[in-house]
């Protein structure tokens, strides 16, 4: 497994989204052809071996192109005055959840600071708007 950067929430460098796809609270610490990504819209999709290893299981896992993606639809959904998409309490392998993996991930608070922390580690300002030269 490729080790980047400091552990996640729950010690492990992990994306909270990877498990497997008949036990939603397990996951491998290696790549594993059962893991399955569950940031996606609709159905958990398995993700290739290589992935798994380049974000999944890293602490990578924020600039992860759809971990990203989940942050701003999660963003999105908060701003607009819903709730949370995923709770703490879905995370797999006992972690802190989505939500509070990629606040500390992303150094912010809840879905909202993940998706300004995804944006940044895409090289947006962390409001969302792209960057202006000073």
């Amino acid at each position: 497994m490729t080790q980047r950067g400091l552990p996640s929430v729950d010690g492990s460098p992990a994306c909270p989204f990877v498990a497997f796809e008949d036990d939603r609270d397990e996951r491998s610490t290696s790549p594993d052809h059962r893991h399955r990504c569950f940031a996606e819209e609709g159905a958990p999709a398995p993700r290739a071996v290589a992935h798994q290893e380049a974000y999944c299981l890293s602490s990578a896992f924020p600039v992860c192109p759809t971990f990203q993606a989940w942050a701003r639809r999660e963003a999105a959904r908060v701003k607009a005055g819903g709730v949370p998409s995923r709770e703490i309490s879905s995370a797999p392998a006992g972690g802190a959840g989505a939500a509070g993996a990629a606040s500390a991930a992303a150094g912010g608070a809840g879905a909202a600071g993940a998706a300004r922390g995804a944006s940044a580690a895409a090289g947006g300002s962390p409001d969302g708007a792209p960057e202006r030269p000073d």
